[in-house]
């Protein structure tokens, strides 16, 4: 919606607006552009333009303006963020990130995003295991990294932690191949060097008695067999 938009969506309650034009979008078969008898234009969203049965000659009073407006904005925003919700999975701040990028209101964006989450579309907790099972069959990370990684996407710690934790609990052979492959690396990264190499899994993420047992496991190494300051 253009700054002509905001102007016609503050008028005064008692004001009527008289759509002068209606003329659907070149390359968006679902947006209208309307012209009221005041000047003011703006994008509408085909969906409210038939529901409202919006046509040119048609008065709506200042009340009438303002739902359209704001209900054209819903619908936008929810159908963009159904669209990107088919392309892959999304968390729900992801998903917010991107609609504000589209410049969407802050009201429409939370409103749609509601909808989503009510009716199923967008579920953080499902993410999350989505994203920890894929990083871990992808990647080499530990549970911090994987934990930060959920985070910079938006997931809450709470959801976050619980789902790392979870995902170590039910998925262990997902888990101990993840973890091999980081044992494999370090070691030969780090030239056979069993502390270097645990070094290296700590940084990564993992908690330093799994790097430990990986590297032992890896080289046949007996528990205890040095110590590691």
């Amino acid at each position: 919606m253009d700054s002509r938009a905001h102007a016609a969506s503050s008028s005064s309650r008692s004001d009527n607006h008289t759509i002068v034009g209606l003329q659907q979008r070149r390359r968006r078969s679902d947006e209208y552009r309307m012209l009221l008898d005041s000047g003011a234009s703006f994008w509408v969203h085909g969906e409210v333009v038939a529901r409202r049965r919006l046509c040119e000659g048609l008065t709506l009073d200042g009340v009438e303006l303002d739902q359209v407006i704001r209900a054209s904005e819903l619908t936008g925003a929810r159908e963009k963020a159904l669209d990107l919700a088919a392309r892959r999975e999304h968390s729900r701040a992801e998903l917010e990130r991107k609609l504000r990028r589209k410049r969407f209101p802050d009201d429409a964006i939370r409103n749609a995003l509601n909808d989503l989450e009510e009716r199923g579309i967008i579920d953080d907790r499902r993410f999350a295991r989505l994203w920890v099972e894929a990083r871990l069959r992808k990647r080499t990370e530990g549970r911090v990294q994987l934990v930060a990684g959920l985070l910079q996407r938006g997931v809450s710690r709470d959801i976050a932690e619980r789902c790392v934790v979870e995902i170590y609990e039910e998925r262990e052979t997902l888990v101990a191949s993840a973890l091999r492959r980081a044992a494999e690396r370090s070691w030969r990264s780090s030239g056979g060097s069993t502390e270097a190499a645990i070094r290296r899994l700590v940084r990564r993420g993992f908690g330093f008695a799994e790097a430990r047992e990986a590297v032992q496991a890896l080289n046949n190494l007996e528990k205890n067999d040095f110590s590691f300051e």
